[in-house]
């Protein structure tokens, strides 16, 4: 998995998840509970929703964040790894990703993407 994003403070995200079942129709079915955990989050972490579409087994979403919000620029941690809430755990067990991601690198390419 190669992630790459825009080194813009207060960046707006479109992403998109699926279900692992596609088949499913979980997303449309309970739609009052996916609406109740996007509120949630936005209470516990401050973020604009700009745009969110719902399908029966994927959502897209558009999501603008508040400006420096990031633990790694906050020095909270010097690593994305040593924030034990993020999925990026996963991706490192799987040998997607290593454990310096997302930390102070010089991994930057001319075009102005990659982490700080």
């Amino acid at each position: 998995m190669r992630y790459r994003r825009a080194d813009a403070k207060g960046g707006t995200y479109f992403f998109t998840v699926n279900l692992a079942e596609r088949q499913l129709r979980l997303l449309v079915d309970h739609v009052a509970v996916l609406r109740a955990a996007a509120k949630e989050g936005k209470r516990r972490h401050p973020f604009y929703i700009d745009a969110f579409v719902i399908l029966p087994d994927h959502l897209h979403a558009m999501w603008t964040l508040p400006e420096g919000d990031d633990y790694v620029q906050h020095g909270r941690v010097s690593s994305a790894a040593q924030w034990p809430h993020w999925s990026i755990h996963r991706h490192i067990v799987e040998g997607a990703l290593g454990c310096d991601w997302g930390g102070e690198t010089n991994g930057r390419d001319e075009s102005g993407y990659g982490e700080r």
